[in-house]
């Protein structure tokens, strides 16, 4: 009862291996029956054994396990037609192939048969025909088209020349005959090449990728998604559940994340197939896969690799990944595909799409679907889960891949900023560094942890340093412009932060960050026409200011660094959220009591909820950090003014008129004097 192993999932996928022998062992070295050069598999991986007509299978201590339809093998377990054997990540279709015993003997007759006609055929072309010309079968065999042409022409010269001149003999006829025979074979050979070419020419058409109208768009990320093969079931269209969930879950519930999916027509059956079908189509991700009546199984894993930094091999072993799950009408991939998109962009150098795509994945609800990958992937799978709600358990998961793959500078990029978020800011330091040395040069991640030690400790010039080389290698990047600003605004040098800032407006950001910091220089240099246009802009732009909170969060958890919960501040009393913007400010200032803007921001929302003490408090401990900040004075005197106090109104009021700054804020000092200005109209008045 003979038997084979048809691969579905792995290096050889299609690959049939006959089951010649009663005990064939399986594994990645050499001396094995079936050798297959994948690293998930161990050296001696697993034993089929064939007795009294049963096989069966048993795990000869392999690392990552031997499955059957799901269920690891223990003990030798028996093998059935038509089963899904799992060897690590590469799996086999089990089949057992039935051969009828009567049909064989009726072939061997019919070759019996056959080669008794030939051989009376060969007997009769050698015997002379009467009247003929009496070529031997040596001379010519019509069945291959050989002819010995000197025999020929020496027999048809001497037995039809012609004594009359030019009459017609049979020469004519048998020539004719001859000549009808030769055509009608080389029709036949003409024929079966034209078959021939057009059978290779269709499979060749059905190798070639298929490029799908709409679905290369730039500026935008995409995803293909190829159709599902069924393996012994009735076919069903799982490819186009995939697509529409993920169109649901990514495209219609995540703006503003330009995702398209795009359905392919073809099945795609191994990894060069859909590779070559994403490249096809500009896609960022890819997914294929396969389906039995009990499961389905999706592969993952990276497309179009043209604008990476990271080598292919490294991205695609760290990011690629294979799921199972069982209802495709239920389950959905979409926060694996979104793990897979993180890990791009970190691949590719972007370190803010890198934090974008992981805020991405926490609003989207975990379904039945189980990653059955058993290399790194799974750990950066889980450690994208992970990373905010758990960052404990997240380094774990990261660690966990570092010990199968020590070199992977991802790995080490993942690794650093757990352990920044944990507050281990030297640890993350050494972590970077050992990236920056294992990574491209022109990778900008490395530069960026670096630069977070200096952020989060207080020395900015260490951070300004790090992000200085940050742009040397990504100039057109509108992030690191930001921080570097923002860096520049601590130390007290409004030029180079303005600088930067204005920078970063001009490369068009995907969050609303730079402009928060350029309200900040604006503020201090007296630029409160310029303070409304940056506000409006904002607000119309990225009316989600949560979004950029979150986003800052992958950076650092709030408590660590009052960056965070600056932003969030600042957005929040703009949207009229006062009671939260003075809670987020005063979070700043707990964690650094010296930041002014803090102190600023609290200011303006007590003084909108009318409470003018505590808005007079928080505006004079500004101007205890920065007493040349001249707007404080014409906030605070807003509330004395409206407490009474007259005389503390116009002393302020004086000094802003003894500034450098008079000439810009007279018509405020005016208004104010007036009783048109005051502490909550003051960031809004058109003079």
């Amino acid at each position: 009862m003979p038997a084979r192993l048809v691969m579905k999932f792995g290096p050889m996928k299609g690959k049939v291996f006959p089951l010649d022998g009663d005990n064939i062992t399986v594994g990645r070295e050499v001396g094995n029956t079936i050798i297959i050069e994948d690293k998930e598999l161990s050296r001696h991986h697993a034993r089929i054994l064939l007795s009294n007509g049963v096989y069966s299978i048993e795990d000869t201590g392999s690392t990552n396990g031997t499955f059957i339809n799901e269920q690891r093998v223990t003990t030798a377990a028996p093998l059935r037609s038509g089963d899904v054997i799992a060897l690590g990540e590469v799996t086999f279709l089990f089949e057992i192939i039935n051969l009828d015993p009567k049909a064989t003997a009726v072939s061997l007759k019919r070759a019996e048969v056959r080669s008794s006609l030939e051989q009376k055929t060969a007997r009769e072309k050698k015997r002379p025909k009467p009247g003929g010309i009496g070529i031997s079968g040596e001379d010519v065999d019509i069945g291959a088209d050989v002819v010995g042409g000197d025999k020929v022409v020496s027999n048809v010269y001497n037995y039809y020349q012609s004594p009359s001149g030019g009459k017609k003999t049979p020469l004519a006829k048998e020539i004719a005959r001859f000549l009808a025979r030769a055509a009608k074979s080389w029709l036949i050979w003409a024929a079966l090449a034209v078959i021939i070419l057009g059978v290779v020419g269709w499979a060749w058409y059905q190798q070639q990728p298929v490029s799908v109208a709409g679905c290369k768009s730039e500026g935008n990320y995409i995803i293909l998604v190829g159709q599902f093969e069924a393996l012994g079931v009735a076919e069903r269209p799982v490819g186009r559940f995939i697509v529409d969930d993920l169109k649901q879950k990514l495209v219609t519930g995540l703006p503003p994340v330009n995702f398209i999916v795009c359905e392919y027509p073809r099945a795609l059956k191994n990894d060069a197939e859909a590779l070559a079908a994403a490249q096809a189509n500009q896609a960022d991700v890819v997914v294929w896969g396969n389906y039995t009546a009990n499961f389905i199984e999706a592969a993952i894993q990276v497309g179009d690799t043209s604008s990476l930094v990271i080598p292919q091999d490294v991205l695609a072993k760290t990011a690629n990944v294979r799921v199972r799950m069982t209802d495709e009408r239920q389950d959905s991939i979409s926060r694996h595909v979104l793990a897979v998109f993180d890990i791009i962009f970190m691949g590719r150098g972007g370190v803010y799409e890198f934090m974008q795509g992981s805020v991405k994945v926490f609003p989207i609800p975990p379904t039945n679907v189980q990653v059955i990958s058993t290399g790194v992937s799974r750990y950066t799978y889980e450690f994208t889960n992970l990373f905010t709600s758990d960052t404990e358990q997240a380094l774990e998961q990261v660690n966990q891949g570092l010990e199968m793959d020590a070199g992977n500078p991802i790995l080490l990029i993942l690794q650093s900023g757990a352990l920044q978020r944990l507050g281990k800011f030297n640890e993350a330091m050494d972590s970077a560094e050992a990236a920056s040395r294992l990574g491209p040069a022109n990778w900008p991640p490395p530069f960026f942890m670096k630069a977070n030690r200096g952020l989060f400790t207080g020395n900015y010039d260490e951070a300004i340093n790090y992000y200085s080389q940050f742009i040397a290698v990504r100039a057109d990047d509108w992030f690191p412009y930001t921080m570097r600003g923002y860096l520049w605004l601590m130390k007290g040098d409004l030029a180079q932060a303005k600088a930067d800032i204005d920078k970063s407006l001009s490369l068009q950001p995907a969050e609303n960050w730079p402009f928060t910091w350029a309200v900040s220089i604006a503020l201090r240099q007296g630029r409160l026409a310029e303070v409304k246009q940056y506000v409006a802009e904002a607000m119309t732009r990225f009316p989600d200011a949560e979004a950029g909170e979150k986003a800052a969060e992958i950076i650092a958890a709030q408590e660590i660094n009052p960056f965070t919960p600056a932003l969030s501040a600042f957005w929040s009393m703009n949207q009229g959220l006062f009671n939260k913007a003075i809670q987020k400010a005063e979070m700043a200032t707990l964690i650094d009591p010296k930041f002014t803007d803090a102190y600023l921001i609290a200011g303006l929302s007590y003084c909108n909820l009318d409470k003018l003490p505590e808005a007079e408090a928080a505006y004079t401990q500004a101007l205890t950090l920065e007493p040349n900040f001249t707007l404080l004075y014409l906030l605070r005197a807003g509330t004395r003014q409206g407490q009474g106090n007259l005389n503390g109104a116009m002393s302020d009021l004086g000094m802003v008129q003894t500034s450098p700054q008079a000439g810009q804020l007279n018509e405020y000092v005016q208004a104010a004097m007036q009783g048109k200005l005051s502490c909550k109209n003051a960031l809004t008045y058109t003079p």
